[in-house]
Formats: structure tokens, C-alpha cells, sequence
């Protein structure tokens, strides 16, 4: 809208300064197709809904810094029975506090309704993890993400939990269509690796992630943290993916931290170790990670210890 066509028409006083208040509030977001509109601000931090006219099953938050950037972008994807309204939000405002618009939309093993997110995710068409629903959507969000007129597509990441670091590492996977995103990092995830049957998960966790031969078309740096005492997701996971990176010629680094269970992403080096293996392989400056607007969400329902972090670590090993 062009405020001096609205100054040279006549408008009553009021109406007019709402309509420049308006206008010198906006954020020009682009060229997308979603619809865009403005949730709140918090601390410095502004936080918009996003969703798509045609394609009502992909919605959620977009979580950017103050200014017009371009700042380097993350595509954030929740673990079992979390969402982007809370995971999503809280990991995209501790990427902001850093420089970084967040993305996060709400996948099929989202938590809700009282029915568990496994029970949901057995609907036809709709697996968990890296299922064919949840690379689609992912795939949506990336468009929209590299669309915005504030976000360097030239410097984008990816994070994911639980569930979405299955996600995560299967949507790297997906050749031409990813090559926007740079690096990418996981926690509590990986792939699947011989005698993963035999785990207590292994028929949750099989349906949702990818295996060597898929993991092989990575293309990107991965950071893969993991908790050695992991109850749910065996530490093998990320530490097969880690071969499976290296023997293809791509950077990975595995931290297995000793004593952590699935709750890893609450240790406290694990948000610093992110965002610096981000800045490296994204051609940033170095500089201090901020932690004071981090809020670690915890509950993912199938993947979780009670909802409670294990403050017992000694420290991690690099695998």
C-alpha cells in the first residue's frame, strides 16, 4: 500500500493514523503463497501464524528477529506428541535470540485430542517421522521459508527432535529439491542399523526413519547429538549415520553425552553446540550463543522420560 495515495484521499483522522501505524508496522514478507499474519511480539522477537489457502494440514509459526534482515533460516520439526505452537515456538525463539528466522509447522505425530500420536499416525497415509505426509509438508515449509524477503536462502539449516530429527534426516535426503538447506543438526534421531529390530522401539522407530541406502543421498554437514542412555531411540541410531556420513565423503559429527536419556536436547551444551555447528557451515561470524529466551519444551509424549530432563551427564564423547 502506498501511504501518499492514502494521505491524498479523505479519510477521517482516525482512520488515516491507523492506517499509517499500520503500514510503518508491516513486515513485507515476500513472495509465498501463505497466508501470513502477525501472532505477537516477545522480547525483542516477533512471532507470526502462518498457514496455506489450499492445504489446511500445513500451519504454523514463523519466528524472526527484529529487522529486515536477510537472516540465515532453520526448519524446526517437533518430536512425538509436541507441536509447532510449542516446540516449534520455543526452539524458533532461541534461534531468533541467535539471528535466525525459525520455521515450524505441525506434523502428523503432533500431540492432541487425548489420542496418542502413534495411535493417529497409523491412519492410512499419515506414518510418523520421515513419513511421505511429513516430507511434504516439510518440503512446503522450506518454500515458504526460502520466500521470505528477510531469510538469506543462501544460509539455511535444519533441526529436529525425537520424531523430527527422524524427519529431519530424511528430508536432507531428498536430493535437488533440499539443496537450500546448508547443514543440518538432530537430536534424539538418526537411521536404521542392523539389530534394530530387537529394540524394545524397534517397530516404532522403523516406519519412521530412512536406512543406509537412503541416508547415503545426504548432502549436507550433520551435527547428531544423542543421550548414551537412551531408552527409547538407541544411541546406534545417530552413531550408524555418522558411518554412513563419513563413508560418503560428508562432515558428521556424533556427541554421545554419558548418562543422558531422551531428553538430551535439555543438557545444556547441546543448544550452544547447534547453533555454532550452524554458524560454521553457514559462513557466520563466531560469536556467543544467547540463552536467556530458551524455555526447553519437554513432554513429547512416545519419546520422553516423564517429560523430565536427566541432569546426571558427565559429559559427552564424540562416536
Amino acid at each position: 500500500m502506498n501511504l501518499i495515495a492514502v494521505q491524498n484521499r479523505s479519510l477521517p483522522g482516525p482512520v488515516l493514523l491507523a492506517l499509517v501505524l499500520f503500514i510503518a508496522s508491516s513486515t513485507c514478507h515476500g513472495k509465498t503463497n501463505a497466508d501470513i499474519v502477525k501472532d505477537r511480539d516477545e522480547g525483542g522477537v516477533e512471532i507470526y501464524r502462518f498457514s496455506i489457502p489450499d492445504d489446511a494440514l500445513v500451519k504454523g509459526y514463523i519466528i524472526k528477529p527484529t529487522g529486515n534482515g536477510p537472516f540465515p533460516g532453520v526448519l524446526i520439526s517437533h518430536g512425538a506428541g509436541n507441536s509447532a505452537s510449542k516446540f516449534g515456538v520455543e526452539f524458533g525463539l532461541f534461534f531468533a535470540d541467535n539471528g535466525f528466522v525459525g520455521i515450524a509447522c505441525d506434523y502428523t505425530h503432533r500431540g492432541e485430542g487425548g489420542k496418542s500420536s502413534i495411535q493417529r499416525s497409523k491412519q492410512p497415509g499419515f506414518g510418523f517421522g520421515a513419513s511421505q505426509e511429513n516430507l511434504r509438508r516439510a518440503l512446503k515449509v522450506l518454500e515458504i521459508l526460502k520466500g521470505l524477503d528477510y531469510v538469506d536462502r543462501d544460509r539455511i539449516a535444519a533441526y529436529g527432535n525425537s520424531m523430527g530429527a527422524f524427519l529431519t534426516a530424511g528430508f536432507v535426503a531428498q536430493g535437488e529439491a533440499v539443496r537450500e538447506i546448508k547443514v543440518a543438526a538432530i537430536t534424539a534421531g538418526g537411521i536404521e542399523y542392523a539389530g534394530l529390530e530387537g529394540h524394545s522401539k524397534g517397530k516404532i522407530i522403523q516406519p519412521a526413519a530412512i536406512d543406509e541406502k537412503e541416508a547415503a543421498r545426504i548432502h549436507c554437514p550433520m551435527l547428531l547429538i544423542h543421550g548414551a542412555r537412551d531408552p527409547n531411540v538407541p544411541p546406534e541410531c545417530s552413531t550408524h549415520l555418522r558411518e554412513v556420513l563419513e563413508r560418503n565423503g560428508k562432515t558428521a559429527v556424533a556427541k554421545v553425552y554419558e548418562g543422558q536419556g531422551h531428553a538430551v536436547k535439555s543438557h545444556p551444551e547441546v543448544k550452544p553446540s547447534i547453533v555454532t555447528f550452524f554458524r560454521k557451515h553457514l559462513g557466520l561470524p563466531e560469536g556467543q550463543v544467547r540463552l536467556g529466551m530458551m524455555s526447553v519444551v519437554n513432554g513429547d509424549d512416545e519419546f520422553e522420560e516423564n517429560g523430565k530432563p536427566n541432569r546426571k551427564s558427565k559429559g559427552h564423547t564424540e562416536r
